[in-house]
């Protein structure tokens, strides 16, 4: 077993990273999050270069500004540079390895992406009857 990062979404952009367009759901920062989440941690760090960083001192709790200010020393470098930039600047995010141990002090203003998920994916379980009828334009599909 080796180590995975865990992505945090502060508590005020859950909603944000979630519903930001009112007429359809815009998951496209989320499922890239989602992409990163659980990956391993050291693959992690290897992807966005963190060894080489001037400003990145705690490499066990990672913020998006400092994420950002990492990713402006290194131009165009990183892959996916601009997308991590955008989410960087529009979500208070956190990065940290699963065997970090100050949770407590983390979860009272931020939430795991994968209980972000684990909902989401309850939610539409929990729902599949409702959602194929709805597709599939019949009355009852019970």
């Amino acid at each position: 077993m080796g180590i995975d990062t865990v992505v945090w979404v502060n508590k005020l952009y859950v909603e944000k990273l979630l519903f930001s367009c009112d007429v359809f759901l815009c998951w496209d920062d989320y499922l890239f999050l989602r992409d990163i989440n659980g990956i391993r941690w050291d693959r992690f760090r290897e992807y966005l270069k963190i060894e080489d960083s001037d400003v990145i001192y705690d490499d066990r709790v990672i913020t998006s500004k400092d994420l950002l200010k990492h990713i402006a020393t290194h131009q165009g470098k990183i892959r996916n540079r601009t997308k991590w930039v955008d989410i960087c600047m529009n979500y208070d995010l956190l990065f940290t390895p699963d065997t970090y141990e100050n949770t407590e002090e983390i979860e009272k203003d931020y939430i795991p992406l994968w209980k972000i998920n684990t909902v989401i994916e309850k939610t539409i379980l929990d729902n599949k009857h409702e959602i194929l009828k709805r597709i599939l334009g019949e009355e009852d599909k019970e």
